[in-house]
């Protein structure tokens, strides 16, 4: 099984701005479990190389190690100086953002899910000609999102007591599983069990099994853990074919399974504790860190609203920037002018000389309105309409 490490950044929001790198895997039971985390000034290159220089510290420089991240381009001339022998793949979310700028069609999407989660060529070859027929992008972010308007010591705090409270609340439930494998893989391998009591059995060899699911065949080998569906291979965990020939064999299904899964490997994944940062009377700093300036960065401030929404990534825009919503401002119901934000058929659509309104007379904000909706109504339209 090869071990999988998902790396992603997030802006911060609060006053120095600011870039909050994580590294994540996934622990026996299925759960996020944070590896590395860092605060830098950006998403620039020298951010991700120092980042990833500690990430191999950590990691030891596995070579079956498996990167999955956006297509930042700082990011993967990274992995590409550091992590050389190391496959790299891009994030499904990341890749399902783009598809939703070329199509809204739900068809789509759900066709590009079923390809990503395929176990066997073919299977994603048919998923992939269906969505070519059809149509000729938390997460820890989510977790930290309103935190990332905070000071940074602040925000610092706010990780520290949510891994806090994760590896206590993780480390008990481990503690108190009984069973071989994690609640997730149980109820997985219950699932499984389930779908093969429909199949027949017929033994090849004392190793092959053929297993029959009405006109179609699979073949389970117990030598090499495989079975021709690919989801025993893959997930390490065995499939509904392979526990329907285990059963027909009398084999137990859980000497079958990796041992990554097992409530052993999750009690050690939160053995570790995370102690709170100590009152600063009590910190015993180095010399040589007393002696440094830290100066705050340098940021320039933009004009307007402070940014909270997520940065596309490469080749991912945002929505359609074209419509606005115009509802009736308050001055102009408190005059009595009922015909602004409602759609006039009399008025036309197309602003001239004589039909220019000032622009002071509506309220204008991307995606939303800026107040609530009045009595009468709201209008779509175009920025060339106004």
């Amino acid at each position: 099984m090869c071990p999988v490490v998902v790396v992603d950044g997030t802006f911060l929001t609060e006053r120095y701005k600011g870039t909050l790198i994580i590294a994540t895997c996934q622990d026996a039971n299925m759960h996020i479990y944070p590896l590395a985390w860092a605060f830098v000034d950006s998403e620039n290159d020298a951010s991700w190389h120092w980042f990833f220089m500690n990430l191999k510290g950590i990691t030891g420089g596995q070579e079956d190690l498996v990167l999955i991240s956006d297509r930042h381009m700082s990011l993967i001339s990274a992995v590409q100086t550091i992590f050389q022998n190391t496959r790299h793949a891009y994030c499904i979310y990341h890749i399902k953002g783009n598809l939703r700028t070329v199509t809204r069609k739900t068809d789509t999407i759900s066709l590009f899910n079923k390809a990503a989660e395929a176990y066997t060529i073919e299977e994603f070859h048919k998923y992939m000609s269906q969505i070519q027929a059809t149509d000729e992008k938390e997460s820890l972010n989510s977790v930290f999102k309103k935190a990332r308007q905070t000071p940074i010591l602040v925000l610092f705090d706010s990780i520290g007591k949510k891994l806090q409270s994760w590896f206590y609340e993780r480390r008990e439930a481990a503690r108190s599983c009984t069973g071989n494998l994690t609640p997730a893989m149980e109820e997985k391998l219950r699932n499984s069990h389930e779908k093969a009591k429909k199949f027949t059995v017929e033994p090849i060899d004392q190793t092959l099994y053929v297993v029959r699911s009405g006109a179609t065949n699979f073949t389970v080998n117990f030598v090499e853990n495989t079975c021709t569906c690919r989801k025993f291979q893959l997930d390490h965990l065995p499939c509904e074919h392979a526990i329907a020939a285990a059963k027909k064999r009398g084999f137990s299904i859980y000497l079958m399974c990796s041992s990554y899964y097992s409530v052993d490997y999750w009690r050690k994944a939160y053995a570790e504790t995370i102690f709170p940062v100590p009152n600063e009377n009590e910190w015993e700093i180095p010399d040589n860190i007393k002696e440094m300036i830290i100066l705050p960065p340098i940021v320039r401030q933009r004009d307007g609203r402070r940014r909270t929404t997520r940065i596309p990534s490469t080749k991912e825009s945002a929505q359609d920037k074209n419509t606005v919503e115009v509802v009736q401002h308050d001055s102009d119901r408190l005059r009595g002018r009922s015909d602004v934000g409602h759609p006039d058929p009399d008025r036309p659509r197309s602003l001239s000389e004589s039909g220019r309104r000032p622009l002071t007379d509506y309220v204008v904000d991307q995606g939303r309105a800026a107040r609530r909706l009045t009595n009468h109504g709201s209008i779509r339209v175009g920025l060339h309409d106004l």
